[in-house]
């Protein structure tokens, strides 16, 4: 049934497999053709490493030989007898360029037969090419290997070998040097370097080459008058960091030879090639060799194309099996398109036909969208089970069809959410109106009654090229600004969209604020009717790099949706804490410290812990701190925060019902909260003067305030009229503007300062 129904799925399944089925075996073979090619060129730079290095210590050997002889009844101040053993020493080794004698200043004194005696001999000391190396050389009691370099007088490039020799009191009495001639590279036995390959000697002392062989190493000018590029040397060293976990350096203090294997743009080769550097700490030299890939290619080309051609066949062959079977299967792929593009339990058309029609149908980009979100159904849903569930979805399926004419288009879009496309040619207000009405009406299923509602956001075009998922963003802010008050519906707007644009920028931002340190804190002053200081409320605050300065009824609300307002809270307690402790020790003065606390902090199970350690690593007396909570708090989540409250009551903080006035709380609920404060809110306070009712209602908290043992605070006190009747009133303790605005801790303590002078 499965291949029936997935004819072209299962064929396509069968390619991919063959495909996967190639590439596992192009990358088998890649990586078996690899470590076989590594393996060789492993083995080929060791070899010519070991050959480079037997070379070298058959020649310091021989240099040492020479150099005895020399040093024998100081041979070497005998021009003639030193001309002698030369050239008896060079007919012994045919190979080395000759031999030459120089004082410790560089100057030449004399040299086997065998050079062009009308070329001046350069002065090592003063010439570029050999300076280094020669003073090298004068504080060594070994060989030094010289940078390789074009030496006239033989007509030839070489690479220079020299010693120092001593006298029984270990002072240089003369430099006796050798050369290698590298036009065959003969000394390092034969090699065949196909295009493909090269072969590189480096010093690890100057980073130059001492000789190379290969692709375009005859160009010597450019390859031995400049030592390796720096990045060339730092990409090598990342390479070491990344694959080996050493360096250069570590590999040279380690003194020890070492094989490395890797991968790199090759300069010669200007391709990359497998490459393999053998390290000499012996003589500090790196032998290095490079394949281009085009070797490992053409092997690998030839075995993918094997096994290209017999799965092309096989595949050929399963095709033609498969078109017979699909031809006689054209019905079943109708059913099957059918069900692909509409909704199997509505029979609505689906989220997928619209994904693949919008942009090819003119007549949905022009129409006017409706996004349709049911109210209450989740509650019924988990209530009364999916079955009830799906029951409502296929009699609201039904009502909606009700409403669709002509040419609109009506979509199932997931869940409980629907689209309309209403044509432009219909008044959009009347048909949401009436939609509205129509899912409010009660819905009988299996003996039991339901009331749903429904929320509609309207998108209506703009132009004719904006893209679906534009238009349903835009249809979905509007249906979530209509979720705020219910059955109704809301068109979108650029304000919508700025709203939405502003609370995102807020939202991403806020998520760093605290880490840059980007939140502050004010404090505003809370004076007693005979004007002294009672306290200060902490107030926080942002001041964003990118949005300026966000009001805390803005961010606050973010935090609370995006769970940050646990976190927030405890930086707002500890610093605000931790600030006021300090200011309270400079003037000797204790007043008390009030701070907000949010619905979600208290219900963090690990807020009463960390307020307690808070508290118990501060030198602020609790009776001086009050937590300040809004009515919504206890009203929301009374049963769980009830016996919170009784707990931080007894650690002897004070706990405050902020704008009292404004939510629904109890007289009741009043009664059993262990309030010390009551916050008359700052809208009965802004008209006190003026109305008689906002006047009767502050009066009444006061006094209620008083029956429950709470001191009742006012805020917003803007002028001396209010704060007068206000203390005539009863009240005890008063904040606002009147007083003071709020004030950094700087001007805090000056405030203070001037109050306590008072």
């Amino acid at each position: 049934m499965f291949f029936k129904r997935n004819l072209w799925a299962a064929y396509y399944l069968i390619v991919v497999i063959s495909l996967l089925a190639l590439g596992l075996l192009t990358y088998s073979k890649h990586d078996s053709l690899h470590k076989e090619q590594s393996l060789s060129n492993a083995s080929i730079a060791q070899l010519l490493s070991a050959a480079f290095k037997s070379t070298l210590s058959q020649n310091e050997l021989l240099l040492d030989i020479l150099g005895n002889s020399l040093l024998e009844n100081q041979r070497y101040k005998n021009i003639e007898q030193t001309q002698k053993l030369l050239k008896q020493m060079l007919k012994g080794k045919p190979t080395l360029l000759g031999f030459g004698l120089f004082s410790p200043d560089g100057d030449f004194i004399t040299t086997s037969d065998n050079f062009d005696t009308s070329v001046n001999f350069p002065n090592l000391m003063e010439q570029e090419e050999s300076r280094n190396s020669f003073l090298r050389t004068l504080t060594s009691n070994k060989m030094e290997l010289g940078r390789t370099y074009y030496f006239p007088p033989s007509k030839s490039w070489v690479i220079p070998l020299r010693k120092a020799l001593r006298d029984g009191n270990g002072k240089v009495v003369a430099v006796i040097t050798t050369g290698i001639k590298i036009e065959n590279g003969s000394f390092l036995g034969n090699n065949n370097f196909s295009k493909n390959r090269q072969f590189a000697l480096i010093n690890d002392i100057n980073q130059y080459r001492i000789y190379t062989a290969g692709k375009d190493s005859l160009d010597y000018s450019r390859l031995y008058s400049a030592p390796l590029k720096n990045e060339v040397l730092n990409d090598f060293n990342q390479i070491l960091k990344d694959s080996y976990s050493t360096s250069l350096k570590e590999i040279r203090d380690n003194n020890k030879s070492v094989t490395i294997n890797y991968r790199y743009p090759s300069e010669l080769l200007q391709e990359v090639s497998d490459s393999v550097a053998v390290y000499d700490p012996q003589h500090q030299v790196w032998t290095i060799l490079l394949e281009s890939s085009t070797t490992l290619n053409k092997k690998l080309s030839n075995s993918v194309l094997q096994y290209f051609l017999m799965i092309l066949v096989t595949n050929l062959i399963i095709f033609w099996l498969f078109k017979i079977i699909a031809d006689s299967e054209k019905n079943t792929r109708k059913r099957l398109m059918f069900q692909a593009n509409h909704d199997s339990l509505t029979g609505l058309l689906n989220r997928n036909f619209l994904e693949k029609e919008y942009e090819q149908s003119s007549n949905l980009m022009s129409s006017t969208l409706l996004f349709i979100d049911l109210d209450n159904f989740k509650a019924i849903n988990d209530n009364f089970g999916h079955q009830i569930g799906d029951k409502l979805l296929q009699i609201v399926a039904e009502r909606l069809s009700n409403f669709v004419e002509n040419k609109e288009r009506l979509i199932r879009f997931g869940g409980d959410e629907f689209l309309l496309f209403v044509d432009e040619t219909h008044d959009e207000k009347e048909k949401a109106a009436n939609i509205i009405a129509a899912l409010s009406k009660h819905y009988l299923i299996e003996g039991k009654e339901f009331i749903l509602g429904a929320s509609i956001g309207i998108s209506v075009p703009i132009g004719s090229q904006q893209s679906l998922a534009t238009r349903l963003s835009q249809a979905d802010l509007a249906m979530y600004a209509a979720k705020n008050r219910k059955n109704v519906f809301e068109y979108f707007s650029d304000e919508l969209y700025q709203k939405s644009l502003r609370r995102m920028a807020v939202e991403q931002q806020l998520r760093t604020a605290l880490p840059n340190n980007e939140i502050f804190f004010v404090y505003q002053p809370q004076m007693l009717a005979n004007g002294s200081v009672h306290g200060v409320e902490a107030l926080a605050r942002w001041m964003n790099p990118t949005l300026g300065f966000v009001p805390p009824d803005e961010f606050i609300q973010v935090a609370e949706d995006i769970g940050m307002m646990p976190e927030l809270g405890k930086m707002i307690l500890q610093n605000t804490l931790l600030e006021v402790e300090k200011l309270q020790q400079k003037l000797s003065f204790e007043f008390q410290l009030g701070i907000n606390i949010s619905v979600k902090q208290l219900l963090d199970p690990e807020f009463l812990s960390d307020f307690k350690n808070n508290l118990a690593h501060c030198q602020i007396n609790p009776k001086r701190l009050t937590l300040e909570v809004t009515e919504t708090v206890f009203i929301e989540e009374i049963e769980v925060l009830l016996p919170l409250l009784e707990e931080l009551k007894s650690t002897g903080v004070s706990i405050s019902l902020d704008d009292f006035g404004t939510g629904y709380s109890s007289l009741s609920l009043l009664r059993n909260l262990p309030l010390s404060e009551l916050k008359i809110d700052k809208s009965f306070v802004n008209h006190i003067n003026e109305d008689e009712k906002d006047q009767g209602l502050a009066a009444s908290i006061i006094n209620i305030a008083k029956k429950i043992d709470a001191n009742p605070l006012a805020e917003g006190v803007e002028t001396e009229e209010q704060f007068n009747l206000l203390k005539q009133l009863g009240c005890e303790i008063f904040q606002g503007y009147y007083f003071s605005k709020p004030l950094t801790l700087q001007d805090l303590e000056t405030f203070l300062q001037n109050r306590k002078a008072q």
